[in-house]
């Protein structure tokens, strides 16, 4: 099934007044030819223009729709798809840094929140690697992962 679908729905069994319909067209209409980043952009406005307008309430929308870590749920999602997510969060959450790190976390659990955890390190330094050194020892490598990953200044293609 295709991403965009199965992460639709999956907005949509959290979040009923959710337009489902509407959010796969608006993107399924602009993919086109665009590159991967592109479509991840793409992705992530569709959550802004197609959730609540306040970021706690999207936030928390976009944890409540993650599969469990591992699940069969998240392999048919693709963790590739989890992407957008993260990505709203970096870019609506900056000013909400315990909401936004909370979510990362969360994220990072299913895939990889890495490279939107950098815009949290550069506006709360502190803070952040704080949160980072407590995840360089958590028992879940995935965590263990932002911390490592997430701390690097750059990555290879950026």
């Amino acid at each position: 099934m295709n991403g965009v679908l199965v992460l639709s729905k999956r907005l949509k069994r959290v979040y009923p007044p959710f337009d489902d319909v509407g959010f796969s067209q608006f993107i399924e209409s602009q993919l086109g030819e665009l590159s991967f980043n592109e479509r991840i952009a793409l992705i992530s406005e569709a959550i802004e223009k197609f959730l609540p307008g306040d970021f706690e309430s999207t936030s928390q929308i976009l944890v409540n729709s993650l599969p469990e870590p591992r699940s069969r749920e998240l392999k048919e999602l693709g963790g590739f798809m989890l992407l957008p997510k993260s990505k709203f969060i970096a870019r609506k959450g900056l000013d909400s840094f315990d909401t936004s790190i909370n979510a990362l976390f969360e994220m990072t659990l299913r895939f990889s929140a890495e490279f939107d955890i950098r815009l949290f390190i550069a506006r709360y330094p502190e803070a952040t690697m704080k949160k980072l050194e407590e995840l360089a020892l958590h028992p879940d490598p995935a965590a263990r992962r932002l911390a490592t990953e997430g701390s690097r200044p750059r990555l290879p293609w950026e």
